[in-house]
């Protein structure tokens, strides 16, 4: 099982995460078995969009919740926290 990027984020700066065929453009190949309640998902294109839609900034990191919609995992950019040397704020949005 992969996972494929929605095209398009919406002007509500949400995107999603959905099931698909590893052959798939953009999928990438996922655990058959996720056995923690978190996963980080390593894909540089995923990133560089993200950080273009949101207008983050290069030198820092964000974390974002996905919230569990069906096969769908969506995420809500203006929430997303940044890490302040092991701190999280919330973002600006």
């Amino acid at each position: 099982m992969g996972h494929s990027v929605l095209s398009r984020l919406s002007k509500n700066k949400f995107f999603g995460i959905e099931p698909c065929e590893i052959d798939d453009e953009s999928a990438n190949r996922l655990p058959d078995k996720i056995t923690r309640e978190h996963y980080d998902i390593k894909s540089k294109d995923l990133v560089r969009f993200v950080y273009k839609s949101s207008g983050w900034r290069k030198k820092l990191t964000y974390r974002i919740a996905g919230t569990i919609d069906g096969i769908l995992v969506y995420f809500d950019l203006r929430k997303a926290y940044e890490i302040h040397e092991g701190r999280m704020t919330a973002a600006e949005s």
